[in-house]
């Protein structure tokens, strides 16, 4: 038996007639109350269950800006390392990570970095290339994640989890 603090009713709003986004609206709601050692997991269970798109900031805040700015370097080296491994012939989907940096581009404006021409790293061999694209991706995926999981912005952690959810 279910204790009655834990029963579900079919009018809660995260009840069983929930869509995901709404879940996800409401596990963005309770992180920004949550004590700050409870986020990764709210996160986590929001990144779970995103689906679509979230819009960006209209109006960001300077904090936004230049974990954006971070965000979208990260990701061009991230790119370039994946189409290095593709060359060494891992299967790579690039297609989530070029709409990350257009998004990032845009809501930076005439402020956005542009892709360096090279980038430098430990490149794999044809025979680690797969695991090195991997960990490429849920590198990107893990600083999204922990970007959503200290910003005080609700609409940039929006952003950021059904970004992460995409990767």
């Amino acid at each position: 038996m279910v204790p009655d603090s834990c029963a579900i009713s079919e009018e809660d709003p995260a009840g069983p007639s929930a869509s995901p986004e709404d879940a996800v609206a409401q596990l963005i709601e309770l992180a920004d109350d949550a004590p700050e050692e409870s986020r990764p997991l709210l996160i986590s269970q929001a990144i779970a269950l995103a689906e679509g798109h979230a819009p960006l900031p209209e109006e960001p805040q300077e904090e936004v800006l230049t974990e954006a700015t971070s965000l979208l370097e990260n990701e061009y080296a991230t790119i370039y390392g994946l189409d290095v491994a593709e060359a060494h012939g891992a299967s790579v989907d690039t297609e989530s990570h070029e709409a990350l940096t257009l998004e990032l581009s845009e809501l930076l404006g005439d402020t956005a970095p542009v892709a360096d021409t090279a980038y430098e790293a430990e490149w794999p061999d044809d025979s680690d290339a797969q695991a090195f694209a991997d960990e490429l991706v849920q590198a990107s995926h893990d600083r999204l994640s922990a970007a959503a999981t200290t910003t005080d912005d609700p609409q940039w952690r929006s952003w950021l989890i059904h970004s992460a959810a995409k990767l």
